[in-house]
């Protein structure tokens, strides 16, 4: 009888590491990847595989930037 792996054993680990989480600070507030890179001092290839090979900083990102639009909305609104 074959054994049954599990989701948890073979999912994937997403959790972003401190220059991955500095890096989101960042691009969400208008940095470039070069200038990203630059701050952090890694190489500009290495931004672009986070941002788009890295699923955790992906969502990262998605939700930064989900929380700056709502942050609009609400002061737009508080203009009415």
């Amino acid at each position: 009888m074959a054994r049954q792996k599990t989701a948890q054993a073979t999912a994937p680990d997403w959790t972003l590491t401190a220059d991955q989480s500095a890096a989101v600070d960042l691009l969400s507030s208008g940095k470039t990847g070069g200038e990203t890179a630059q701050a952090l001092e890694v190489d500009p290839q290495t931004i672009c595989q986070w941002q788009t090979q890295h699923y955790g900083v992906q969502a990262a990102l998605h939700a930064r930037t989900q929380e700056q639009w709502a942050e609009q909305m609400r002061r737009l609104r508080a203009l009415l």
